[in-house]
């Protein structure tokens, strides 16, 4: 089933945007993930093959050819139905870190086909945002998306609102392009602004965030592809952020390796005042070996293993991350994926404590 898998909108820190999946959709030149975000500090993809559109097309052509003339057929644009259900998505994602940090996010995203093929978007859900020094903070995101074709360039824009239980209403705006710029790479990019939700700290203190984020996915050959971005972010408190990610994988059968770099850096480290992590200077580099197979018929999973090292504050340890993440058919209209992480990459200036996270997600998809 081929689907449209929308993500959370949530920033919870640079080494998750390692994930190509994460901030921005893939390119259609590579196929869509069979399951949602992930919290591993680097990117994981996994490439099950589209549905093949091809036969319905023909088909579809084939009989209209067959079909004989009726004096009394209306125009097919009278015969359309303004709006049609296509789908809907519900997003799970639990994170908790070994200092009482929680943020626990779910949202559902109904998808409608308008006459002309452009794709309406409604989200909305309930999103906490938890730490041990403070209440819980609420909040109710309400989305809109627009997704439009001009000639070879898809594009999304989107505009919503943040609903708070005790801050004011705060909006947010999003821009995704994506387009082909030869037959094995795709050029995208995204432009948001919004508040920047990484803890209730940070929420609380109304940080909002702008960021811009080119990228390029090149498939170099059959078995072997590569994924780079760099990010900009000017924060409201006057920080700047810069993020630049690398990726290079390679297939082999149901196995995969892969190569990954991270630089992460801010102007200030504001980690004290506004709440969020904000390195001046934080790399990581590991390799990664994953699997993919199907265990039943109904079931595919992903079995994955990063190893490499972190440099946080000048300061050397290891960054891994385990990953097991499943994806089930549960009838020819419903796909449900589930996963679990665990990594040590940081998320926090923990002052030499070891830091640790564990992330739960899960998706559940209906096509109409």
């Amino acid at each position: 089933m081929q689907q449209t898998h929308p993500p959370i909108e949530v920033i919870i820190a640079g080494a998750d945007n390692f994930n190509p999946q994460l901030q921005q959709p893939l390119p259609e030149l590579l196929p869509p993930q069979t399951s949602p975000k992930n919290n591993s500090a680097l990117p994981k993809t996994s490439t099950p093959q589209p549905g093949n559109n091809f036969k319905e097309v023909t088909s579809a052509a084939s009989a209209s050819q067959n079909r004989p003339a009726s004096s009394n057929s209306q125009p097919s644009s009278l015969q359309k139905a303004p709006v049609v259900p296509e789908s809907l998505t519900t997003n799970f994602r639990r994170d908790r870190d070994n200092f009482g940090q929680e943020n626990l996010l779910l949202e559902t995203t109904p998808q409608f086909k308008l006459p002309n093929g452009d794709l309406l978007n409604f989200t909305t859900g309930v999103n906490l945002f938890k730490e041990s020094d403070r209440d819980t903070l609420i909040n109710v995101p309400l989305r809109v998306s627009w997704e439009t074709r001009i000639n070879s360039v898809k594009l999304r824009p989107e505009i919503g609102l943040d609903f708070f239980n005790r801050l004011p209403i705060a909006p947010n705006l999003r821009l995704k392009l994506e387009t082909p710029i030869s037959s094995s790479a795709t050029l995208s990019g995204l432009v948001s602004y919004g508040p920047y939700k990484f803890n209730a700290t940070t929420l609380e203190n109304q940080i909002s965030a702008f960021h811009l984020s080119p990228a390029l996915f090149w498939k170099l050959e059959k078995d072997t592809q590569f994924f780079g971005m760099y990010r900009f972010g000017q924060y409201s408190d006057g920080n700047t952020e810069h993020q630049l990610i690398g990726r290079l994988e390679h297939k082999i059968g149901q196995f995969s390796i892969a190569a990954n770099a991270f630089l992460w850096s801010f102007n200030n480290d504001v980690a004290g005042t506004s709440g969020y992590f904000s390195p001046p200077d934080f790399l990581v580099y590991n390799g990664e070996i994953a699997w993919e197979g199907k265990p039943f018929d109904f079931l595919r999973c992903r079995l994955s293993t990063t190893l490499g090292e972190q440099r946080l504050k000048g300061s050397f340890s290891n960054a891994n991350t385990y990953e097991a993440r499943c994806t089930a058919i549960l009838s020819p209209t419903i796909e449900a994926d589930l996963g679990y992480a665990l990594s040590n990459v940081q998320n926090r200036s923990p002052d030499n404590s070891p830091f640790q996270n564990q992330s739960f997600t899960g998706q559940l998809r209906v096509k109409f």
